[in-house]
């Protein structure tokens, strides 16, 4: 039998409406999954004409090693399980991720 270790995983939403203030919406996604995200965040300025796949916030946890970036027309939330941190522990806050309203 062969046994896999999942090392990340990443859940990536292509959003539908071009985001002028990422910045909001990563607060937003914070909330809702719980503060998760508790580092300072991390914020580009960059002009709207920059390419929109650019991440302009990114925010990350202070106790586990996950990362939110959102940039103008997507979000990647990048969750790291390992033996202190079960993943299944995230699985509300993973749901909130995608029922964000």
């Amino acid at each position: 039998m062969i046994v896999m270790k999942v090392l990340k995983i990443q859940i990536a939403l292509f959003l539908k409406d071009f985001i002028n203030r990422p910045d909001l919406l990563a607060e937003h996604i914070n909330d809702r999954m719980g503060n998760l995200f508790d580092a300072m965040p991390m914020c580009l300025d960059l002009p709207l004409d920059a390419p929109a796949e650019i991440p302009v916030v990114t925010r990350k946890s202070t106790r586990l090693p996950h990362v939110l970036n959102v940039s103008r027309n997507r979000c990647d939330l990048i969750l790291t399980p390992n033996i202190e941190n079960k993943i299944c522990k995230y699985i509300p806050a993973v749901h909130n991720f995608f029922f964000i309203t």
